[in-house]
Order: structure tokens, then C-alpha cells, then sequence
């Protein structure tokens, strides 16, 4: 399966998987973990562009 990556708005971003708007917090930097507030999937800060919006990476479900 392909990962799944999604880009912040800031430090806002939208849950590939229930849809709901998260907060970034200030203190997180790349290869930290962000987890959804709503349903708990985690995610890995893997990029941050010169408009600070970040690139997450949904982590793999271990099965």
C-alpha cells in the first residue's frame, strides 16, 4: 500500500481518515509523531516548506 501523505495549512491539518481539522502543536519538528485528536491515527512530520506548512506521512497500522 502506498503511504498516504497530506499537507498542513500552517500548523493545521486535515485527517486523511475521519476528516477532522487538527492542531500542530509549536514544539513539533520533522520526525515527530502527530496524532489525530479525533480517531488516533498517527502521522510522521516528514517535511516543512519555507511557508512552515508541514508534510505529514500516515504511519502503517501494525496488523
Amino acid at each position: 500500500m502506498d503511504e498516504v501523505q497530506i499537507k498542513s495549512n500552517g500548523n493545521n491539518y486535515v485527517c486523511d481518515e475521519c476528516k477532522n481539522e487538527n492542531t500542530i502543536s509549536e514544539e513539533k519538528k520533522i520526525k515527530d509523531i502527530v496524532e489525530c485528536e479525533f480517531c488516533g491515527i498517527e502521522y510522521t512530520l516528514i517535511d516543512q516548506d519555507e511557508s512552515e506548512n508541514f508534510t505529514l506521512e500516515m504511519l502503517e497500522e501494525e496488523k
